[in-house]
């Protein structure tokens, strides 16, 4: 029995059917070894040891994936469940809503901001006017005509 796996030699010491099974030098291939001694199958029906063997072979990377799936979405759950449960705890839901309270408010200060500056633009722009017509009526004589039309002009800007 030297050189031999101890598998083989409690079954060739036990009497167990003469069956080697090994993985290849990658693990990835089956290789299964009838020995000249092993018995066939003791019933016509039965599946040969050989036969389970393969079976349960290639279903354990589907049963794997499937298992590993559903573990894997217990943990994702139970992670979230308990990283709600943590924010809750800290207040971190209040602070969010705090923060989407002062975005808007944001907003809405960075409108009326707009709006100022349009309007502060527009009355720099009226007083540019004014200015230009109250300068105009500051040479202008009182007796010429044209006085009255920049007096007139005036008194609509100013309104």
């Amino acid at each position: 029995m030297m050189g031999r796996s101890p598998g083989f030699a409690m079954q060739h010491i036990v009497g167990v059917p003469h069956v080697l099974v090994r993985r290849g030098l990658l693990g990835r291939d089956l290789f299964m070894t009838r020995t000249l001694c092993s018995p066939g199958p003791s019933q016509p029906g039965e599946k040969r040891p050989e036969e389970v063997a393969l079976g349960l072979h290639h279903r354990l990377p589907a049963l794997g994936r499937a298992l590993g799936h559903s573990i894997q979405q217990r943990a994702t759950s139970t992670a979230k469940t308990w990283w709600d449960r943590y924010e809750e705890f800290v207040g971190l839901n209040e602070v969010r809503e705090a923060q989407g309270k002062v975005t808007e408010a944001e907003k809405v200060f960075m409108v009326a901001r707009g709006l100022v500056r349009e309007a502060r633009e527009d009355l720099e722009v009226h007083q540019a006017k004014l200015k230009e017509v109250r300068d105009r009526l500051d040479r202008v004589s009182r007796e010429d005509s044209q006085y009255l039309e920049l007096a007139t002009l005036e008194h609509r800007m100013l309104q």
